[in-house]
């Protein structure tokens, strides 16, 4: 890639983020069902990016049962017991799991019923539930889990949101550049030949560089960003490529076409995905729950 393309694909990025990022801020300051909804709305795109491209493959997911159950995995996160709204989540994933099985009763003459079953379960685990664990980060105070006071509402609505949504985009642009500029030895060439050991490694100290700024801003601990980063620059990574193994196996390019050149929903999110629930349940163990 010439100087001249790496540039305009950076323009590219920034116009994406510059307008993108701040309108999610907006939502997830809001939060609630509006929040919510948009989610979901995301989500069903998403989603109907995987069942499209699965059934270019041969196969036969149940896409109905999985928007519905996209929406059972949703809907606990409006819980304000953390618990109930657990509990209601596992129970959507169980009855998901059940009606995926008698669907292939009714769904009779498929070339398979286990593949139908299993990709339609696992669009929903992949989608729906990595994506849900944005709602239950928007719903984690961050500054009260660490007993900060005197901080804006801005801080206590978005704390833990921002340790996820700000490094991660940078993850992305620094893995690009540096992958560009400096990138000589493969990283996976069976899964993914553009990626390379220069990029990850750029992407990786630009994500831990970007969470510890954020977590400064945020008065987190050095020592929990330092390890939020870390865990970041690593699974975001493994989640990428492990997106690319999908596309791989199933013989396409990008899961959709929204985002122009970034590709769809999954394309674009799939390192976040991934980070989302890391993140989340970092701060759970690690930093406590909030009013505890």
């Amino acid at each position: 890639m010439t100087v001249n393309q790496l540039v305009r694909e950076l323009l590219r990025r920034a116009v994406l983020l510059v307008f993108g990022l701040p309108l999610l801020l907006l939502i997830a300051y809001v939060g609630g069902w509006l929040l919510a909804i948009v989610i979901l709305g995301v989500i069903w795109i998403g989603l109907s990016e995987y069942y499209t491209a699965l059934y270019c493959k041969g196969w036969r997911p149940a896409a109905t049962l999985g928007f519905v159950g996209s929406f059972l995995v949703i809907a606990p996160t409006q819980i304000p017991d953390a618990a109930l709204s657990w509990m209601f989540t596992v129970l959507a994933i169980v009855v998901l799991v059940a009606f995926s099985l008698i669907g292939q009763v009714i769904r009779q003459r498929r070339p398979s019923a286990v593949i139908d079953s299993a990709t339609t379960v696992f669009g929903v685990m992949y989608v729906a539930l990595m994506m849900s664990f944005l709602l239950r980060l928007r719903g984690y105070d961050l500054a009260a889990a660490m007993g900060v006071e005197g901080v804006s509402q801005f801080a206590h609505r978005l704390g833990a949101l921002l340790l996820v949504v700000v490094p991660i985009p940078f993850l992305d642009t620094c893995a690009f550049v540096a992958g560009n500029l400096w990138g000589r030895h493969k990283l996976a060439p069976a899964i993914s030949p553009g990626k390379t050991v220069e990029g990850a490694v750029g992407g990786f100290l630009g994500c831990v560089a970007m969470t510890v700024l954020v977590g400064w801003l945020l008065h987190l601990p050095l020592i929990h960003s330092l390890s939020i980063g870390t865990l970041m620059g690593v699974i975001a990574q493994v989640g990428d490529l492990g997106k690319s193994a999908l596309k791989r196996d199933i013989g396409i390019k990008d899961f959709g076409s929204l985002l122009g050149p970034h590709g769809g929903v999954i394309d674009r999110f799939d390192g976040m995905m991934f980070a989302m629930p890391v993140v989340y349940l970092y701060l759970l163990a690690f930093v406590g729950m909030p009013g505890l």
